[in-house]
């Protein structure tokens, strides 16, 4: 997490426009055959046949492609955990997904819910996600536009209004999924999984 003393972002005013010229820079220089990609994903996601798991695998592939087109404007960067602390939403198509794709499972009952906040994920591990290309659409929808990560700190997050990249089709297809599915409702994902961390040694660096 940036904690630089002299970090310009520290006035919210600088990273206000920060935030700003890179949503412009963005909008300005993401491929046009990008954006149309966003703009079609969710009638390409609806005419796709299979399960609704299927769907989501295909939706998850679509966004690798358009977080790989954005990532020159963000300050979103490996190694960062700072929104690996946050609360994050995870409906059961996509829980569903993590068991069938890695070796962990939900708990028998989810756990009360609570302020999460502060909490890393329990896939967290070494700085690195354990789950990354399996990750929830929570995750993968959440991108910092400032040029550092200064206020994506738990503690300082929410406290300044910052433009933020909005993938509107891309929930447009996401929303489709779910209602497939038909599990409407989300829990937080240490609610599903539990809050200890689900690895006992942080992962080999490079694996993900």
């Amino acid at each position: 997490m940036e904690e630089a003393a002299d970090n310009p972002e520290r006035n919210p005013r600088v990273a206000q426009e920060n935030a700003q010229a890179n949503f412009e820079r963005l909008v300005a220089g993401v491929p046009k055959e990008i954006q149309d990609r966003e703009n079609r994903v969710a009638d390409s996601i609806a005419h796709l046949p299979g399960s609704a798991i299927k769907k989501l695998r295909a939706l998850y592939q679509e966004m690798v492609v358009i977080s790989e087109a954005i990532e020159p404007y963000v300050a979103c960067k490996q190694g960062c955990t700072a929104c690996c602390h946050y609360t994050v939403h995870l409906y059961s198509i996509e829980a569903e997904l993590i068991e069938k794709r890695t070796q962990h499972r939900r708990l028998d009952r989810p756990s009360p819910g609570a302020d999460f906040h502060g909490t890393p994920c329990p896939f967290l591990t070494g700085g690195q996600c354990g789950i990354y290309e399996d990750r929830p659409m929570s995750c993968r929808q959440h991108v910092a536009l400032t040029n550092t990560a200064f206020w994506c700190d738990p503690a300082r997050s929410g406290t300044v209004r910052l433009p933020m990249a909005q993938l509107s089709m891309v929930q447009a297809a996401f929303q489709q999924i779910v209602e497939k599915d038909g599990r409407t409702g989300y829990l937080d994902i240490r609610q599903a999984f539990g809050p200890e961390p689900r690895f006992a040694e942080p992962l080999p660096s490079g694996s993900v």
